[in-house]
């Protein structure tokens, strides 16, 4: 890809990444929360 188009490219997919990251931890902060209330 041209230099234009690639670093843009990288930077969605940086974003992507980085919500898909939040989404992770968001979701083992609930299954730990999860666990701890069956206790």
């Amino acid at each position: 890809m041209g230099g234009e188009g690639g670093a843009f490219a990288k930077r969605l997919f940086a974003l992507q990444f980085r919500s898909s990251r939040k989404i992770l931890l968001a979701g083992l902060l609930e299954q730990h929360k999860a666990k701890a209330g069956k206790k």
